[in-house]
């Protein structure tokens, strides 16, 4: 039996995405759109971590031309790509637990309906 050969991380990921890749690869069996997949995701979790260096960098908030605070662009890329790594490890099912052991569904419970003292209709 051919091992199947494990595909390398793109060279333009950051020495933490390459780890994640070669974690990934080496325990589990991916398809060629799989492949692509987790490069969406390492290239998601790079750019959000870029984002949150430049808003840790040059601060959360910036005055524009009119005297206004504003909140620094790069909050929104980071919230948006850590949202795309999160969704591309769901596609490939990365964040999928163990399935538990099969058990019968449970019943409703019903309680009888408490009888209305001293009402008039």
């Amino acid at each position: 039996m051919l091992k199947a050969r494990t595909p390398k991380p793109p060279a333009d990921l950051s020495e933490g995405s390459k780890a994640f890749w070669k974690q990934v690869t080496q325990g589990w069996e991916l398809d060629v759109h799989h492949a692509a997949l987790l490069q969406i995701a390492c290239k998601s979790w790079d750019r959000a971590s870029e984002a949150a260096t430049a808003v840790a960098t040059e601060g959360a908030y910036f005055t524009d031309r009119h005297g206004n605070r504003k909140p620094h662009p790069g909050i929104a890329v980071e919230l948006q790509s850590r949202k795309l790594f999160l969704s591309s490890l769901r596609e490939l099912g990365l964040d999928v637990k163990a399935p538990e052991a099969p058990r019968a569904p449970a019943l409703p419970h019903y309680r009888p309906a408490e009888k209305e003292i001293g009402r008039v209709c």
